[in-house]
């Protein structure tokens, strides 16, 4: 876990450093959620569309892929 001390300005704004927002992936001119739980305050990056869709969801060989459409396709009907 990263622990940092950060300074709050006058309008409450909460300044953290390049290195924490790096690590967590916090982007300039992005989106982050905050919610409270308890006494603590817990800001979290929101991904943008583009990281998300770049975010494989799952990794399979060219083997398994034909299997997959194969099997897919004689379930439908379709196959052969």
């Amino acid at each position: 876990m990263s622990e940092a001390i950060l300074t709050v300005g006058n309008k409450g704004e909460i300044y953290t450093s390049a290195a924490l927002r790096n690590k967590v992936g916090m982007r300039k001119g992005g989106k982050v959620r905050a919610r409270v739980s308890g006494d603590r305050l817990i800001i979290e990056p929101i991904p943008t569309l583009e990281e998300l869709v770049k975010a494989p969801l799952v990794t399979i060989g060219a083997d398994e892929a034909e299997r997959l459409s194969e099997k897919a396709q004689k379930e439908e009907g379709a196959y052969g």
